[in-house]
């Protein structure tokens, strides 16, 4: 514990995105070249342009929105779709710089020079519009319009030019829109009066198609019959339920002696009575005189007699309470039946209300809104001037007479500002950006784990670690070895990554080879619960493997496989067959020990930290875990983050192989 508190003050001191003035002092010192180029690309363009940099002036006309006499968005309502311009600060701005009245503009000022320019229409607009600026207030209905020019006298006449055409447009404008406003009106009061005829026809129509008289007196009078039938109803479903009673009451008793107290008459208590004393008597005269005496065999006929007046009079009490609950159903479906009747009449004639009701809003909308176009076309026929703009010209333009330029002086100053301003930011964001690990020295900074080799870039590592030849990557390889043999006891290793692709499969089979060449006794063993791929590597049998081990499938000697240079592999196996629970289990911990004194070296291939929890399961059971950071490829971040879910489960500090380095 007091190792990993260590370890997470040590990672806040070296944090890299920890900000502080003195590491900004020294990232500008180490990279002042940097530094001073950028600063060089924004400044000498600026002062360039600065020095080259032609005086220009700017005119200004100004125009103001009058209140309108005639306003032909009055008509959106009626209009469909809006077609007319609304008369508003927003569209007069609009309209200033729109092409097509830039383009007027244009063509005014080339007619009144004489000369006509080669410049395409569309690159002309588009120059216009980089030199004119038209500027509005909400609170306020004045528009301001500039144009800036090396000209003073040429930038007046272009703002008075332009502020002419809006005019000539808005007049012209308002007198096509009235045009329009009035023939559409026409038309649909011609439609409308048409329209309003052919309901009225369909209205007397329906009334004598209908046959019913229709009104609140008809809609009423089955109301209440409605009413007074549910009112009879409820006295009757009361008395149904009291012979349902009666009814389950009789069919519960077993016998005449059964019947419920609710169903006894008179007749019933009197013959109870008579047949309780008659077999008192019949008691009596057997203890008297014996079964065989006469006034015996009288006693018991008389007991016979009773029993049998009471059973028929029980059969004619359940009958007839069978009669009236019958009875009473039967009326009580007849009402139902009456009611469910009325109320599709009163869905009829409801139907029909509507129906006519539909009609008459129709008609009554159709009328108003004839009345509304009526009044529209008289207004629109009223309209005494519709040639007079509702803007005017308050300001006309003249030539100015001071450069618009901000000084020399000052443009220099704020560029110097500028390139000092966005040297510095870029090189500090070129030093903050995330690429991962680049240098060895990282490894120590940024993670604070142990370097035990960087591996360069090759084609074939694979083949390379097992060719025999002395290169870099086997000379490598043999630091690595070293690195790991020196730890005591380090027999089982871990090979893992933060995120995949980083090659530590690779890395781990090169590794496994390596050794397997110079005569250490070496087991690769596939924990990939993922994306497996030493079985593809070596070139051996997918299954069974390690997942058949850990599900005690087959044993260890059947999960070994040997590749083509003889180096004992365990793939990963039938992954469904997998459960990633066992990892945890004491059957790993037996595995590893049993290949633990059968190899020198177990070396394991892991799941990425950060796709899986295998590696956080298994660290905690192997001697050595190994990190593959491969340059440039994972974000520090995410390294971090890897080598803390490690450092907290492993048994020792983790060890880090640089892959690919240049």
């Amino acid at each position: 514990m007091d190792r990993r508190a260590t370890d997470r003050r040590r990672d806040a001191i070296n944090d890299p995105y920890a900000f502080n003035i003195e590491a900004a002092l020294a990232t500008l010192c180490r990279r002042k070249t940097l530094f001073t180029g950028l600063m060089l690309i924004i400044l000498i363009p600026g002062i360039l342009f600065v020095v080259t940099k032609p005086s220009k002036y700017t005119a200004h006309s100004a125009i103001i929105l009058e209140e309108q006499a005639f306003n032909p968005s009055d008509f959106r309502d009626v209009i469909p779709g809006g077609r007319f311009d609304e008369m508003s600060v927003n569209t007069q701005t609009n309209l200033l710089t729109s092409p097509k009245l830039i383009s007027q503009t244009i063509d005014k000022l080339e007619k009144e020079s004489g000369a006509t320019s080669d410049v395409p229409r569309d690159k002309a607009i588009a120059n216009f519009v980089s030199k004119m600026m038209v500027s509005s207030s909400t609170k306020s209905r004045v528009i301001d319009l500039s144009f800036t020019s090396k000209d003073p006298a040429q930038a007046a006449n272009i703002v008075n030019t332009h502020m002419d055409t809006l005019v000539d447009y808005q007049i012209a404008s308002k007198k096509q829109q009235i045009g329009v406003i009035n023939e559409w009106l026409v038309e649909q009061i011609e439609a409308l009066k048409k329209d309003s005829q052919e309901k009225s026809k369909a209205m007397q129509e329906f009334r004598l198609e209908s046959g019913i008289v229709l009104g609140k007196n008809s809609q009423e009078l089955i109301d209440q019959q409605i009413s007074d039938l549910i009112e009879q109803l409820v006295p009757i479903e009361t008395h149904k339920l009291s012979l349902q009673a009666k009814a389950e009451a009789i069919k519960g008793a077993g016998g005449k002696e059964g019947i419920p107290d609710v169903l006894e008459s008179e007749v019933i208590r009197e013959l109870k009575s008579q047949a309780s004393q008659a077999r008192q008597d019949l008691k009596a005269l057997g203890a008297q005189y014996g079964v065989n005496h006469p006034d015996y065999q009288a006693a018991q006929k008389r007991v016979n007699q009773v029993n049998a007046d009471l059973g028929r009079e029980t059969d004619n009490i359940k009958n007839s309470a069978t009669l009236d609950l019958q009875a009473v159903t039967q009326q009580e479906e007849m009402i139902r039946e009456r009611i469910e009747e009325l109320n599709r009449e009163t869905d009829q004639l409801r139907d029909k209300e509507i129906t006519l009701q539909t009609l008459e809003a129709e008609q009554e909308a159709n009328r108003k809104l004839l009345s509304n176009y009526l009044e529209r076309h008289e207004e629109v026929k009223s309209q005494m001037d519709f040639s007079r703009p509702d803007i005017r010209i308050i300001a006309k333009a003249e030539a100015p007479t001071q450069s618009a330029s901000m000084s020399k002086i000052i443009l220099l100053i704020l560029i110097g500002a500028f390139s000092v301003a966005f040297a510095l930011g870029a090189t500090l964001l070129l030093e903050l950006v995330d690429r991962g690990i680049e240098e060895p020295d990282d490894i120590k900074r940024v993670l604070n784990l142990k370097l035990i080799g960087v591996l360069p870039k090759s084609r074939n590592p694979i083949i390379e670690a097992t060719n025999g030849n002395r290169g870099s990557y086997i000379e490598e390889l043999k630091r690595v070895y070293l690195a790991l043999s020196s730890r005591q006891g380090a027999q089982s290793i871990l090979i893992t990554a933060a995120r995949s692709g980083e090659g530590k499969s690779t890395v781990a089979l090169s590794l496994a080879r390596y050794l397997s060449s110079i005569g250490v006794k070496v087991i690769l063993v596939d924990v990939n619960t993922t994306s497996p791929s030493v079985a593809v590597l070596s070139g051996t049998n997918q299954s069974p493997g390690f997942a058949e081990l850990m599900n005690g499938a087959v044993d260890s000697a059947k999960s070994i496989h040997k590749d083509e240079k003889g180096l004992a592999v365990i793939p990963a196996g039938n992954q469904q067959a997998h459960v990633v629970d066992l990892l945890a289990s004491d059957r790993l911990a037996r595995t590893l020990a049993t290949l633990k004194s059968q190899y020198d070296f177990v070396i394991l291939d892991c799941s990425p930290v950060l796709s899986t929890t295998d590696a956080e399961v298994i660290a905690g059971q192997v001697d050595q875990v190994v990190l593959i950071v491969e340059r440039a490829r994972t974000a520090k971040k995410h390294l971090k983050k890897a080598a803390e879910t490690l450092r907290q489960y492993a048994k020792d500090t983790p060890a880090v192989i640089l892959n690919k380095s240049a």
